[in-house]
């Protein structure tokens, strides 16, 4: 309920891919309940992982993490989240009727129904898009992007 009331409080249009509002890029730095769901996230990108000890040993970071909120009319334009490793959506408040979000990729087209409590999460560079909100009610998300903590994994660099 808490992150769904900081959501309802923005009162700025976003100027990004986000043609709905938007909440600060850094929420994760500024909110525990938003680092919260970016631990969430994280888990899910460790239990993603290739199934090899070196894949699931890896550091992963929330680079960013924002909250959005989809008025009626409001959408988000075509666009992906490269050079990040994993994206996330976190369903806040949303029907079933909601706007989906949609991926399009070289198998086609696949659309996810928004639940509110459920988290999505892909590959980042994987295109992706929300319609139009058709709903009279504002559909309500958490999401970010995580990457490898580069800082975690120093390198020697060979001189031969």
């Amino acid at each position: 309920k808490r992150l769904a009331q900081v959501c309802r409080e923005i009162g700025k249009e976003s100027t990004t891919n986000v043609k709905g509002s938007m909440t600060d890029w850094n929420m994760h730095k500024e909110d525990p309940d938003f680092m919260e769901v970016c631990r969430m996230a994280i888990a899910l990108a460790h239990e993603n992982a290739p199934d090899d000890p070196v894949a699931k040993s890896v550091e992963l970071i929330p680079w960013d993490c924002w909250g959005a909120r989809y008025s009626k009319g409001d959408y988000a334009k075509i666009h992906n989240h490269w050079p990040m490793l994993w994206s996330w959506v976190y369903n806040v408040e949303c029907c079933k009727y909601c706007s989906p979000l949609i991926f399009n990729d070289s198998f086609g087209v696949h659309s996810i129904q928004p639940k509110s409590g459920n988290m999505i999460l892909f590959p980042s560079g994987l295109q992706h898009y929300v319609p139009k909100q058709q709903c009279d009610h504002d559909r309500i998300i958490i999401s970010g992007n995580i990457t490898m903590n580069a800082g975690a994994y120093p390198h020697k660099i060979n001189s031969n």
